[in-house]
């Protein structure tokens, strides 16, 4: 696969008076898997219909493997644009076998280089075996399979997934989205796919773009979104936090649960202390408030996790309980004293939020 792969060019979009894409760009290389990351209603299908060219491009320009496809009086419909299309949908035909439903796209081509190609897009998903059987004799994950080998038959230039895997249980789910994305980046194939699941973008994407309300959040690696946020929204859309509210006093914000850093808020600054449930560290204590930094908390509830334990924690001047996240070396139950500190490297200090 060669070429520029997928370049998405300030597009916006409106049903109506809603604008519902705001002036978003993104780039998707030959090989890479880039996600589309974000709540309902924040646009993410949109782009991907406007990419494909099933929605007609209004402000922008999408350009796929170095060729203009929309723009400005351009707009090439979606059969010639070389793009293959997976949804949670698989949208087999339940009256042909696996093989004519991979054959059913590659019309261009003589009958015996069309069964050709596609014995060898079932033979990439391991599927080659299931040629002649139908649909409805497959579990899920082997259907799913079927779609992938109908969407690369035909060589696209760049594939569109969106939310292919959620219709999966929760193994299956894991094995074929393992194997797509793996065959995906073999092919070279750039790939878009969009997902609400932040567990499932940080899986697969080697880049994820977080939207919001139509516009690009933040961008960047799955590293770089979960361990530096630049909003509230991205650190609480990533993964779990607790928030504590305080005041900058002299650099520090000084919390029920510990002092972090104010990052450059003015003094007396009212803020919002995020603190992952990894960032909390434990010790037990006896109950009696010890100098040194932290807090004294009660075990409220926990549960086991296999190599962690995940807990509810009341901590003195935090109104809910604080979750955490541990291994612990000892065991505790409810009721327990610990002492509770920080992992500064996991906390996050934003302007406070008002309702």
């Amino acid at each position: 696969m060669s070429g520029a792969g997928l370049v998405v060019e300030r597009v916006s979009h409106r049903f109506g008076p809603r604008l519902v894409l705001d002036a978003v760009s993104l780039t998707v290389a030959p090989g890479e898997v880039v996600c589309l990351l974000g709540p309902s209603g924040s646009g993410k299908s949109t782009l991907l219909r406007i990419v494909a060219g099933l929605e007609s491009l209004q402000e922008g320009a999408i350009s796929i493997g170095g060729t203009l496809v929309a723009g400005p009086d351009v707009q090439v419909p979606p059969e010639r644009r070389g793009v293959g299309l997976m949804f949670q949908d698989f949208a087999l035909f339940p009256h042909l076998s696996v093989i004519q439903n991979v054959m059913f796209g590659l019309t261009d081509l003589a009958q015996a280089e069309r069964r050709e190609r596609a014995k060898t897009a079932l033979t990439r998903v391991a599927m080659d075996a299931f040629a002649d059987m139908y649909p409805h004799t497959l579990s899920g994950g082997e259907q799913q399979r079927v779609a992938l080998a109908r969407a690369l038959a035909p060589r696209p230039r760049v594939m569109l997934l969106d939310e292919p895997f959620s219709g999966l249980d929760t193994g299956t789910r894991d094995r074929v989205r393992r194997e797509a994305i793996k065959l995906l980046r073999e092919t070279g194939t750039p790939t878009l796919l969009v997902t609400h699941d932040p567990e499932e973008a940080m899986r697969t994407a080697s880049h994820i773009v977080l939207m919001r309300e139509g516009r690009i959040e933040q961008d960047g690696s799955p590293r770089d979104l979960y361990h530096h946020p630049r909003t509230a929204f991205c650190a609480k859309f990533l993964g779990e936090t607790n928030s504590v509210p305080g005041i900058v006093r002299g650099g520090i914000v000084e919390t029920s649960v510990g002092k972090v850093s104010a990052n450059g808020f003015a003094e007396g600054a009212a803020v919002d202390v995020l603190v992952r449930p990894e960032a909390i560290r434990l010790t037990a204590t006896d109950g009696v408030g010890q100098e040194n930094e932290g807090a004294d908390a009660t075990v409220v509830d926990l549960r086991e996790l296999g190599p962690a334990t995940l807990m509810e924690l009341g901590v003195d001047g935090v109104e809910r309980p604080v979750v955490a996240r541990v291994a612990l070396t000892e065991p505790l139950a409810e009721g327990s004293r610990v002492r509770v500190r920080l992992d500064r490297d996991r906390v996050f200090v934003f302007p406070r939020e008002t309702s």
